[in-house]
């Protein structure tokens, strides 16, 4: 016996609708304020979801290609990908290069780590010959984990309960729940992986080592891609 479970598009809805309580769906067409809110808010939900955080869903590697750079502080400009969600490294040299973690703040200070800074479609580094290794947008519902499932639904429906029910308060206790469920999986994968998120040191861990001093920022968090400093 497998249970290995596949999911759709549709499962997800009315896993989401079954919260509110509403009636499940066959399909996201047609008339309806469910299918209409769904229609609205099922790919962005899940699309900001996937440019927060690693999922370890879909991983992919692509050679950057550079821009004209309109920024000072950065060396070189690069155009980000088309399906970019969450950048996890960057690579110079193509695939056999060194890695450069997406950390800003106290670990470029204290490591002497090269950065680079996501900003809307383009990707400020000091790296040359960038590589950047990324999870991707372009992933389906089969690819999903139980999981991340089980995140996706109350905040998916958290953004439809206002146009489906009408009840803020409603909609507050499933956003409630939604970063619950996120949080628990953070916590359970940062004990999995212990105090490195993949191949570098978290800014804990290095401040151990160096101490916290005035000229440190621990701004962002290691797995928050929008946090500079």
């Amino acid at each position: 016996m497998s249970f290995r479970v596949t999911y759709s598009d549709v499962i997800i809805a009315n896993r989401a609708l079954g919260m509110l309580p509403e009636a499940p769906i066959d399909n996201f067409d047609g008339p309806g304020v469910a299918r209409r809110a769904l229609r609205t808010y099922y790919k962005p939900t899940i699309a900001a979801l996937l440019s927060k955080h690693d999922f370890g869903l879909a991983t992919k590697r692509a050679a950057l290609a550079e821009l004209t750079n309109d920024r000072t502080e950065w060396l070189y400009k690069y155009a980000a990908p088309n399906d970019l969600g969450y950048a996890l490294t960057q690579h110079s040299g193509g695939a056999s290069g060194s890695s450069v973690g997406y950390y800003q703040g106290l670990k470029a200070l204290a490591g002497g780590y090269a950065r680079f800074k996501r900003v809307g479609r383009a990707i400020y580094s000091n790296t040359p010959g960038a590589t950047l290794e990324y999870t991707s947008l372009d992933v389906t519902e089969a690819d999903f984990s139980e999981a991340f499932v089980d995140i996706v639904v109350p905040t998916l429906a958290s953004a439809i309960a206002m146009d489906i029910t009408k009840r803020d308060d409603l909609r507050d206790d499933l956003a409630a729940l939604g970063r619950t469920k996120l949080n628990e999986w953070l916590a359970v994968e940062r004990n999995q992986r212990g105090e490195r998120y993949g191949d570098t040191m978290t800014e804990t861990e290095i401040a151990r080592q160096v101490g916290i001093g005035g000229v440190f920022e621990l701004g962002g968090s290691p797995l928050d891609p929008v946090r500079g400093f």
